[in-house]
């Protein structure tokens, strides 16, 4: 036990580092957006983001936590077989999800940035970003076959710092060089950035699984990786909504400096999601032998790590919040208080733990799935009442909220379903 939960926290701490490698290098991208473009770019930038991001996690169809929890347990009891076949099945579903999506956003960019968002400026981002769904989304399910097979380096590094770092790279090129660049010049970079990784994660696959056979009678469950998508495409869609209507109501300025905001928080956010995929496989695997102990010392451990590295940051941003913003410029200071809101959120999200990945690993994605349709509607309706007057504050409250009652609901959900193990 000491030597299963030894080995935890060093996968812990490896993977905070790596994501930390990815916090930073998003802050830097971001950063450099908004001294070589503005903030008007940057908040078309991030609608493009967001976008794709949400459209990703459709293709994506919940295959890539599916993976983790079937192909861990597999690998672990020596059928690579079974793992190699889970893996092709999955890159073969998101190839006809996400073909057909991103030739949807082609084609509707201009009705989207017009209509709904009052940017036309949007559209030509959109379409940029469409393709990089489909290499997300096979970046995802190739870091979580190396997440299976043990790797924690090369899974997170490359769902991680490194399409990010090769932007950042490009558009920092751009500003030490003073040359005049093209506004579309961070999509196209993030969207090149993508396809390296996509590519080289691919090669590091093929060559893990080389002489691994392949067992055609392995199937990757269906229903199962839908919810997931499903409640990981809500959580987005409560993420993007309150974007679109901020860039509706204030302007995309005002969407780019609330993303700033949140581009601030996003190391609670990392620490959260690589700490998710870190405990995954342990707790799939203490779940198929009914170890309660097991599931409850795996979260334990992530918790207490997480808010201990958390708190200052909090801290930090609660009391510097106008200095840190005032580093992207004084117009971006008017965030501030919108960013205390977020962090908050995110401290609390941190706090309570990865309780849905972990109830994701029991198998109880049908309940995740309710709980999330919960917690979004609440958030999307607070956004929507809240935007008008507050504008980035009302955002950053609708977001909080969503997060509050999705971990108590979560954490409720979890606690009555280990005392039936």
């Amino acid at each position: 036990m000491a030597s299963r939960l030894g080995r935890l926290r060093f996968e812990l701490i490896l993977g905070l580092v790596l994501r930390g490698a990815s916090a930073v290098t998003g802050f830097a991208l971001v950063w450099l957006i908004v001294q070589v473009f503005g903030a008007e770019v940057v908040g078309l930038y991030q609608l493009g983001i967001v976008t794709m991001t949400l459209s990703s996690v459709l293709a994506c169809q919940g295959l890539d936590r599916i993976l983790v929890r079937d192909a861990s347990v597999a690998i672990h009891e020596g059928n690579l077989a079974e793992g190699k076949a889970k893996f092709l099945t999955a890159c073969t579903r998101i190839l006809c999800v996400g073909i057909p999506l991103t030739v949807l956003i082609v084609v509707f960019a201009d009705p989207l940035a017009n209509r709904l968002l009052r940017e036309p400026a949007a559209a030509v981002h959109l379409r940029i970003l469409a393709p990089a769904l489909v290499t997300t989304a096979i970046i995802r399910v190739s870091a979580s076959l190396l997440r299976a097979r043990g790797d924690v380096m090369l899974s997170q590094s490359l769902d991680g710092w490194t399409y990010s770092g090769i932007a950042a790279i490009v558009v920092g090129s751009i500003w030490l060089s003073g040359m005049t660049a093209d506004a579309r010049l961070p999509a196209a970079a993030y969207l090149g950035g993508t396809t390296i990784v996509m590519t080289a994660g691919l090669i590091v696959v093929v060559r893990m699984t080389r002489g691994w056979t392949v067992d055609r009678k392995a199937a990757l469950s269906v229903a199962p990786g839908l919810r997931i998508a499903g409640f990981n495409a809500l959580a987005q869609f409560n993420t993007w909504i309150g974007l679109a209507l901020l860039t509706a109501s204030a302007g995309a300025a005002s969407a780019g400096i609330f993303r700033v905001g949140f581009q601030f928080c996003l190391l609670f956010t990392l620490i959260n999601s690589s700490f998710a995929m870190m405990i995954g496989p342990h707790i799939a695997r203490a779940a198929a032998v009914r170890d309660a102990g097991g599931v409850k010392g795996t979260l334990r451990t992530a918790t207490l790590l997480g808010c201990g590295i958390c708190l200052p940051l909090l801290l930090g941003l609660m009391v510097f919040a106008e200095d840190a913003m005032r580093l992207f410029g004084p117009d971006f200071i008017r965030g501030a208080n919108a960013l205390r809101v977020l962090a908050a959120g995110q401290f609390l999200n941190v706090a309570f733990g990865p309780v849905g990945a972990a109830l994701t690993m029991m198998k109880s994605e049908k309940a995740v799935l309710r709980i999330e349709v919960v917690a979004t509607a609440a958030g999307v309706l607070l956004t929507i009442v809240l935007i008008p007057p507050y504008g980035m504050l009302g955002a950053a409250i609708g977001a909080t909220s969503a997060i509050i009652l999705r971990n108590t609901l979560s954490f409720a959900t979890l606690r009555f379903r280990l005392r039936r193990i």
